[in-house]
C-alpha cells in the first residue's frame, strides 16, 4: 500500500468512528426560534431585578413580614424574563416546585399566577404569603424551576432556578462591605474589625445593635461611612466606636442582669458564645 492509500484508509476509519460517535450521543440543543422564560440574570437585568447568583446559578429572593408588621398576608412578585418576541396577549409560564429541596409550612403560601403580560418583556411569578406564628422561628424556602407551557419551551437550566425564602424575623443585613464592616466594628466575636463578610453574624447580635443604638431595622438608614449620625457620631474611628461601645455594652449588661445569663449568638461562627461589644 502506497503512502496515499494508507493515509486515505486512516482518514476513512477515523471519519467512521467520529460519525458513529455522533449517531450514539444525543446532544441537547436550545431552539432559539422558540420563546422561553428565564430569571433575570445578565448585567442589564440585575440593575432592575437584582438576585441572580452566578455561582449557584439561582435567582435568590427573600421576604420578611418584619418589613410590613401590620399585614397578615402579603403578595410578592418574583421577576421573570421573556426570551423571544412580545405578544399582544398574556402568556402563562410553566414551573415546578421542587418539594424535596424546599422547606414549606402548610398554609403559608399560595401561587397566584406565573405570567408574561401582553406587550411586556418581563413578567412575574406571584405568591400570596400568610404570616403564620411559626414564621417567627422558622424560615420557609421554596425552590422553583421554570419549565415549558403552551406558550414557551423550557429554557437553559442555569437560568431557570429560583430560591425564594420568607419568614417573620429580622432580615439579614444586605450584602456589601459597608454593612458587614459596620457589624464587625460593633460586635467583637473574635473576628477582625475590618472583616467584610458575615461569617460571625447572628440575629441576636443584630437585634442588640438595633435596641441599644436605636437604629432602624432598614440598614440603608444606618450611619454612612465618614458621615455623622443623628447623635453626632461618625464611623469609623476610635472615639466613635467607643461611644457606640458604651451604649451597646450597657444594653448587654442590662440584659444579663435581667435574665441571669448573657445574650448568646444564635448563629455564625460564634454561635452559643456571649455577644460582646467592641472597644478600642
Amino acid at each position: 500500500m502506497n503512502r496515499f492509500n494508507f493515509l486515505y484508509a486512516i482518514c476513512f476509519l477515523l471519519s467512521g468512528l467520529l460519525c458513529g460517535g455522533c449517531s450514539k450521543v444525543g446532544i441537547d440543543t436550545f431552539d432559539e426560534t422558540q420563546a422561553t422564560v428565564t430569571v433575570p440574570w445578565n448585567s442589564v437585568d440585575v440593575r432592575t431585578y437584582p438576585g441572580y447568583n452566578s455561582l449557584t446559578k439561582t435567582f435568590d429572593q427573600t421576604y420578611s413580614f418584619w418589613s410590613d408588621p401590620e399585614e397578615e398576608t402579603m403578595v410578592v412578585n418574583i421577576p421573570l424574563k421573556l426570551v423571544g418576541d412580545v405578544r399582544d396577549y398574556d402568556r402563562t409560564v410553566g414551573y415546578t416546585i421542587v418539594r424535596d429541596s424546599s422547606r414549606l409550612l402548610d398554609g403559608s403560601y399560595k401561587v397566584l399566577n406565573a405570567v408574561i403580560p401582553a406587550g411586556e418583556r418581563y413578567g412575574y411569578l406571584t405568591l400570596e404569603l400568610s404570616k403564620l406564628a411559626q414564621l417567627e422561628d422558622t424560615t420557609c424556602m421554596m425552590e422553583i424551576v421554570l419549565g415549558a407551557s403552551e406558550y414557551f419551551v423550557a429554557g437553559p437550566p442555569e437560568y431557570t432556578r429560583i430560591k425564594f425564602s420568607w419568614d417573620n424575623q429580622l432580615p439579614m443585613l444586605p450584602s456589601g462591605s459597608f454593612y458587614a464592616r459596620t457589624y464587625n466594628f460593633l460586635i467583637n466575636a473574635g473576628q477582625s474589625m475590618n472583616l467584610a463578610n458575615y461569617n460571625y453574624y447572628s440575629r441576636n447580635a443584630h437585634k442588640a445593635i438595633l435596641a441599644a443604638l436605636g437604629w432602624p431595622w432598614q440598614a440603608d438608614q444606618w450611619p454612612q461611612y465618614n458621615r455623622m449620625d443623628p447623635d453626632g457620631y461618625m464611623f469609623y474611628n476610635t472615639v466613635t466606636t467607643n461611644a457606640y461601645y458604651e451604649l451597646l455594652q450597657k444594653y448587654l449588661d442590662d440584659y444579663e442582669q435581667e435574665h441571669g445569663t448573657p445574650l448568646l449568638h444564635d448563629g455564625g461562627l460564634a454561635i452559643n458564645q456571649p455577644v460582646r461589644a467592641r472597644k478600642f
